[in-house]
């Protein structure tokens, strides 16, 4: 933004009556030019101040001993600072509410005669927080006019002398140092965006030239320049001169030109980089103010009381409008243009279209009701409004940079993308920005049941969470599934026989399709199809002889699935064949080397699985009993021989087996009882199974007694009559177990001595005694 600078105050002069002709002439020209079609700028409105304006600084204006703070957008008055005494001048950091404040300083009881240069006068810098009126920093200086330099965070004044720049801090208005300039400088401004300040300055006289001239005769001679000073060094960078006195100046940053408005009314265009100037034009007599903002001249008329808008190019009116008798200041705030005449301010416009930088929020889920949302931009007026697919809604304005509008409830139903704009009250249309709707993102919290057991077969599995419409799909392991709608917060999904044929943990998600056909889906949840724990009920063989080769076996039993591992005494062996209730398997001939009975167990994979109880599986030792012959009833029975069967040889005739079963007192089968036949200790020792059976050989032909024997249980007998040449079934067995109380006898000699045992209570069917 451009400031600009005067260096002498002309007053208006009245018209003379004999030049009455020439004000007609020229109050038609101006009719004209103010019926003419606009280019891009209009009036919006009017501010009364009191007090003679004098200087106007974006959006800060001096009026009378006041600081008054313009809200153009509004325009009205969004603050005032009484200062108090008469404001010699103000600079102003944009974007900061501190204003720096030039005033001269009067000791009680001296006044200084209006009109006289009182050299040494005595002036006062004042940093004013403006919202607050704080003065938050003072600096006594002798100084005519004062700049800012935000970029160095610096205040510049122009000394009492003209011939030196004070450079300040401008936090705590400290003075860091001076800069001699060696001539005297008329004018000083900001170069915005810069470290440089323009200086307006008289000319360095060339002796030889001047000389020269005045030989000739010829008065002309450049008598200010315009020069561009960097405040970091105190270089000149370079200097361009003019004819005539310099009364106005104003610098645009971003151009990096300014505008020169000399003394009989001619307008230069100057170049700051190349220091190069171009003639524009010839304005009135009375213009007054000057303003350069990119390819625009703002000229303002004292008299005629006009504001004229020039092209920087051709120079050619674009534009003239009438604001009140006395207008003179101009500056500008973003595309709002302060223009100064005697009852205040006129606040100018340009027709450009409001902007639309974002909405928030820019999206919604159904069903999210009524929408407060606020948009940001630039370029909103009093007045705007939201149009939400053409249709205007709610609005309230904030600023110029924010709007609030309430879309209702009836556009966030259904998904889609709603087309928003803004529309000033001049009918200018903003950018197009979307509002979204989009369908609402689902989420599974559980699923009921959360597992099932492998071949389970088809199964219906309810979905809880929320997001869920009538449309939304559930995907099982990424398949799709069939789903029955039952609200929002609820699904049920139908699973088909393959989805539990293999264990294993599976996903669920819940899908959505936005308006745009863009799939939204939910958080994954696992769903788990278990193993189960295997169950042995038999291997086959379940004895070998030591030193055996390779023994191929068959478990049987239930629950065996792929990946399921057996184990021979705590080692893994090879698995053949498979199927739900029976497993091949090979032992190798490694580990039926030593006699010994050995744990089998069949172990299924996680999930669920586990390890199943063990079945024994004997290596007995090779015995050294002769064999029987081929052909003899015996013979397909010798790998049950025990292995510490004493006897040279069985009778091949009378060769039979004895067979049976023990149990506990509970029911349950008895394993580990040793068995043995009374008085025959010569046909060895069998123990039980897991399943409490036993089977022994003997030499048939008569009864026989067999004896159970089992650690912590009564020994028990029971006779059997065995064949020649068959299997005789003993009795089931029951065995009991010992008292644990006990009661020692000795024997004194004494008849009379009476000892008592007591055992331990038994309860049964009976009751207990």
């Amino acid at each position: 933004m451009g400031k600009t600078f005067r260096y002498t105050r002309r007053g208006c002069m009245k018209w003379h009556r004999k030049v009455l002709v020439l004000v007609i002439f020229l109050f038609l020209v101006t009719w004209y030019m103010q019926s003419g079609v606009s280019y891009g700028f209009y009036e919006i409105g009017e501010v009364s101040l009191q007090g003679k304006v004098r200087q106007v600084e974006g959006s800060f204006v001096v009026a009378g001993e006041s600081i008054v703070r313009i809200e153009p957008v509004l325009a009205n008055v969004a603050g005032q600072a009484a200062v108090g005494q008469e404001i010699k001048d103000i600079a102003i950091d944009e974007g900061s509410s501190t204003v720096y404040v030039l005033q001269e300083i009067e000791e009680e009881g001296e006044r200084h005669f209006r009109g006289i240069e009182d050299e040494e006068e005595k002036t006062i810098i004042k940093a004013i927080e403006f919202n607050s009126s704080e003065v938050v920093a003072t600096a006594e200086v002798n100084a005519r006019a004062i700049e800012s330099v935000p970029v160095e965070a610096a205040v510049v004044a122009l000394g009492k002398n003209r011939k030196e720049l004070l450079v300040l801090d401008s936090e705590v208005l400290s003075l860091r140092y001076k800069i001699e300039i060696g001539r005297k400088v008329f004018l000083i401004k900001s170069y915005p965006g810069s470290s440089k300040v323009v200086l307006v300055m008289e000319r360095v006289r060339n002796e030889k030239r001047h000389h020269h001239r005045k030989h000739r005769g010829d008065k002309r001679e450049d008598r200010a320049c315009v020069g561009v000073l960097s405040i970091l060094d105190g270089t000149l960078e370079g200097e361009v001169c003019f004819p005539e006195e310099i009364m106005v100046v104003s610098v645009d940053g971003n151009s990096s030109e300014a505008v020169v408005m000399t003394r009989k009314a001619s307008v230069y265009i100057v170049d700051l980089v190349g220091m190069q100037k171009r003639y524009l034009l010839k304005t009135s007599k009375h213009s007054r103010g000057i303003f350069l903002a990119g390819n625009k001249v703002f000229v303002t008329d004292c008299k005629g009381g006009t504001l004229r808008i020039y092209d920087s190019v051709t120079g050619q009116l674009e534009e003239s409008f009438h604001v009140g008798k006395g207008t003179e200041h101009i500056a500008r705030v973003g595309i709002y243009y302060l223009v100064s005449f005697s009852k205040g301010i006129k606040v100018f416009r340009e027709d450009v279209p409001p902007e639309v930088e974002a909405i928030e929020p820019g999206e919604v889920r159904t069903g999210a009701g009524d929408v407060e949302v606020a948009l940001s931009g630039r370029w909103f007026m009093p007045g705007a409004e939201v149009l939400l697919d053409g249709v205007a809604i709610t609005t309230s304005f904030v600023s110029e940079t924010e709007l609030m509008a309430t879309i209702p409830s009836s556009y966030t139903e259904v998904p889609s993308a709603h087309r928003t704009k803004v529309r000033n009250p001049d009918g200018r249309l903003s950018n197009e920005v979307e509002f979204i709707v989009r369908v609402p993102e689902p989420y599974i919290s559980t699923v009921v049941p959360i597992e099932t057991d492998l071949n389970s077969g088809a199964m219906v599995v309810e979905v809880y969470g929320s997001g869920f419409l009538s449309e939304t799909g559930v995907y099982y392991d990424g398949k799709e599934r069939a789903v029955t709608y039952i609200k929002e917060t609820k699904l049920q999904v139908e699973l088909l026989p393959e989805d539990t044929s293999v264990a294993g943990v599976y996903s669920i998600v819940a899908e959505n399709t936005d308006y745009d056909g863009t799939p939204v889906q939910s958080n994954t949840f696992e769903f788990t199809v278990n193993n189960p724990v295997p169950v042995v009920s038999a291997i086959t063989p379940a004895v070998v002889v030591a030193g055996s080769g390779d023994i191929s076996v068959t478990i049987t039993g239930s629950g065996f699935v792929s990946g399921t591992e057996v184990y021979f005494n705590g080692q893994a062996i090879a698995i053949g064949n498979y199927t739900y209730t029976s497993i091949t398997a090979t032992v190798p001939a490694g580990m039926l080397q030593q006699a010994g009975q050995y744990p089998v167990v069949v172990q299924n994979p996680s999930p669920g699985g586990g390890t199943s109880s063990e079945v024994l599986f004997t290596v007995k030792p090779k015995s050294n009993v002769q064999p029987l012959p081929e052909g003899s009833f015996g013979k397909q029975y010798e790998d049950i021989i025990p292995s510490d069967a004493s006897i040279d040889a069985y009778d091949p005739e009378r060769f039979s087996i004895i067979t049976g079963l023990v149990k506990d007192r509970a029911g349950n089968p008895l394993s580990g009882v040793k068995v043995s036949i009374h008085k025959h200790p010569e046909y060895g020792t069998a123990l039980t199974d897991a399943t409490g059976r036993f089977s022994i050989p003997v030499e048939g032909g008569g009864t026989i007694t067999v004896v159970y024997e089992k650690a912590g249980y009564i020994t028990v007998h029971r006779k059997v009559y065995v064949s020649w040449n068959d299997i005789a079934v003993a009795e089931t067995v029951v065995m009991i177990t010992e008292d644990p109380l006990s009661t020692t006898v000795t024997f004194d000699g004494n008849p009379s001595t009476v000892v008592t045992h007591r055992s331990s209570t038994v309860t049964d069917e009976y009751g207990s005694r």
